[in-house]
């Protein structure tokens, strides 16, 4: 016989199968034609809350529909079969790649002027236009915002909105967002600048020369956890990466997302040398773990409201600026990083450590300049957080992926910086090349010129430092190779020929080229993005009425604003750069290298003055100098006092560009780097 309790909780049981049936029907034809009338008419007979309710509010004691809150929820939503036909949606594990593949090969406008914006004749049935995530799944940070890469179809509409909410039917403040870039030439920086990162509201007028891609940008609410997301329709999975404060490791010398003080960059010359890694939303992480270490802050954590509509970075009403949806991409980029760095310090505290070192090298070249060093290769870098986030991933796939990523690095590099600034006793020429240890473990280098049969001395060199070292004198006839070894790592480069005799019309010098890159240096190759685009220079050396002369040719990019031009202080090698007019400038060195007897140099507006005082009194104030729309040109004198007995004139060429840049002859400098080397002439064989 029934106790008045068994049939309560008999009752109770069948009230709550109810509600369970209600909620999993609800979610599976929430997008079905006349499903609304069903679900009311289902909820009234219960005593529960409408679909409507359920979007923008529900009464005291009315029916929640969320993980861990009543009905369990359903495992999957299957899409309606009135709704729009597609493929069917694969859910792996692989991530969003940076941005420097979706540029280069996941980018709908490869042309740069949007191309492929949607048009109404592919527009979708029910007259909204058609999303599809671009990674298989979709990874995102609670209490972030989400930014996530896109393909279009269909006609955008005017207001660039989205439709999209989670599974518990809060709706999402989404937006359409073209995220470009519009590149720039290789240039005289050390780390390679990507251009200026443009994002533009889908609803606003495009910018013509902007390759890039389209991006859903919508705040995560704090609780989403959990959920996956409908887009237009569509349900996706998401995958929740962890908030990177709630899994920071504790009780270590220092922490996942630091780098020992020692070993980071600071000061005015490692700022100029990080400010294109500073102006990527893709690269910023590095520059900030490589300077002050990747721990999250509160400012790249600012909760987002429960998906209220109009909310923007917790700012109710506030809706997204350009600046803000390229700091939403740069946070999340850097929340990635954070956990990936995190679960390896979990694993193994060496190896994490070895990474964050692989991951921000930076090299002492002496005399205060210390510079990055580190691997730019962005497939590399994708591939190595793909292996550190897969969500399959074990202690030992992270290993792998880890070691895989620093095999990758070269363990030495050498160049050339002057091929004859200095003679010996019999006048043979004397040059100097650079030697870098890109390693952890101290190293024997040597150097030796090709030809030479006796052994090369060998000399250790520390980790992470490069040394100048002294070339034997070579026969000044010849090109001549010099060969050099760090540890395992072996190179080689030529020296020019010297001295070349100057007959008449001239002896052409040049072309003047850009300062050396990170990237190249490391390769060994010095022509990579050497020569200026736009900016060449060119010079000659000639006999007048028994007078040398040196005209130059300065040509010029006049779609290049003009900015305050940079120098380096000649007295003391690696000081800052320190500022000076927006004035082009040609600078003519004269005598030994490092040993300079003479510096003339020649400003645009025509004022002439030798910065070591030298020849001073034997320079006019000033010359005339020749002025074109693309150029400007002018002749400069060398005073015979310049020009050793023997006949021989020691020169290099360095140019200040107006943007603060600068280019030189014969050889490539270093961004830190105070002079050119020198290249020897003969002036003996003019008559």
């Amino acid at each position: 016989m029934q106790t008045p309790r068994d049939k309560h909780d008999q009752c109770k049981a069948v009230r709550e199968r109810d509600r369970e049936q209600v909620a999993i029907a609800s979610a599976r034809d929430h997008h079905r034609p006349g499903a609304k009338e069903d679900q009311r008419e289902r909820a009234e007979k219960l005593g529960n809350a409408t679909p409507d309710q359920w979007r923008h509010g529900n009464p005291p004691g009315a029916f929640v529909y969320a993980p861990g809150v009543g009905a369990p929820r359903p495992k999957r939503m299957t899409r309606d079969p009135h709704a729009r036909k597609g493929r069917p949606r694969r859910f792996g594990s692989r991530l969003v790649v940076g941005c420097a593949c979706l540029l280069a090969g996941c980018a709908s406008n490869p042309g740069g002027d949007r191309a492929d914006t949607p048009t109404p004749d592919h527009r979708s049935a029910s007259g909204r236009f058609e999303v599809d995530p671009r990674p298989e799944q979709i990874e995102a940070f609670a209490g972030r915002t989400m930014v996530l890469p896109v393909d279009v179809r269909g006609r955008i509409p005017s207001d660039a909105r989205v439709q999209a909410q989670l599974d518990d039917s809060r709706v999402l403040d989404a937006s359409l967002w073209w995220i470009g870039l519009d590149p720039l030439p290789a240039g005289s920086e050390w780390l390679a600048p990507e251009g200026e990162w443009h994002a533009t509201r889908a609803s606003d007028e495009p910018l013509a020369g902007v390759t890039g891609f389209w991006a859903i940008i919508a705040p995560m609410p704090i609780d989403a956890v959990g959920l996956g997301v409908w887009i237009e329709g569509e349900r996706h999975e998401v995958r929740w990466l962890p908030d990177p404060r709630s899994i920071a490791p504790t009780g270590a010398e220092w922490g996942a997302w630091e780098r020992p003080a020692s070993a980071r960059l600071s000061g005015p010359l490692a700022e100029r040398l990080l400010e294109p890694e500073r102006r990527s939303p893709v690269r910023r992480w590095r520059a900030a773990l490589a300077s002050r270490g990747l721990e999250p802050r509160d400012d790249d954590w600012q909760p987002t409201t429960p998906a209220s509509p109009g909310a923007w970075l917790g700012v109710p009403g506030v809706g997204p600026s350009e600046s803000g949806v390229l700091d939403a991409f740069a946070a999340q980029r850097a929340g990635k990083w954070q956990v990936a760095l995190a679960r390896l310090w979990e694993d193994d505290q060496t190896l994490q450590r070895d990474l964050v070192a692989a991951l921000t090298r930076t090299v002492d070249f002496g005399a205060g300049a210390v510079a990055p060093a580190w691997r730019e290769d962005a497939i590399a870098l994708d591939a190595l957080l793909a292996g550190l986030l897969a969500e399959d991933g074990t202690a030992e796939s992270r290993e792998r992926a880890a070691h895989a990523f620093m095999r990758g690095m070269a363990s030495g590099t050498a160049w050339v910086i002057d091929d004859a600034g200095a003679a010996d006793a019999e006048q043979l020429p004397i040059g100097v090349a650079g030697i870098a240890n890109l390693s952890a473990e101290e190293q024997l280098m040597w150097v030796r010129l090709g030809g030479d049969r006796e052994p090369p001395e060998l000399a250790a060199i520390g980790p992470w430092a490069a040394q100048r070292v002294e070339l034997p004198p070579r026969d000044p006839r010849l090109e001549t190779t010099v060969v050099t070894g760090v540890g395992e790592w072996r190179g080689d480069a030529l020296l020019a020929p010297s001295p070349p005799v100057v007959r008449p019309p001239g002896a052409r010098l040049g072309p003047l080229l850009n300062d050396w890159s990170m990237r190249a240096w490391l390769n060994s190759d010095p022509d990579a993005g050497a020569l200026p685009v736009g900016r060449e220079t060119g010079a000659m050396l000639y006999r007048d009425r028994g007078l040398w002369t040196l005209y130059v040719e300065c040509f010029r990019d006049n779609t290049q604003p003009n900015q305050t031009a940079t120098e380096a202080d000649p007295a003391s090698e690696g000081v800052p750069l320190t500022e000076a007019p927006a004035q082009e400038a040609v600078r003519v060195w004269v005598g030994p290298f490092r040993r300079a007897q003479a510096l003339i140099r020649l400003s645009e507006s025509g004022d002439l003055r030798d910065e070591k005082l030298a020849l001073d009194d034997l320079l006019p104030d000033t010359v005339p100098v020749s002025v074109r729309d693309d150029r400007w040109a002018v002749h400069i004198p060398i005073p015979a006092e310049a020009i050793g007995e023997d006949g021989l004139l020691r020169i290099g060429l360095e140019r200040i560009h107006a943007d603060g840049s600068r280019t030189a002859w014969p050889r490539r400098m270093m961004p830190w780097q105070t002079e050119p080397g020198r290249l020897v002439l003969d002036l003996g064989g003019w008559d």
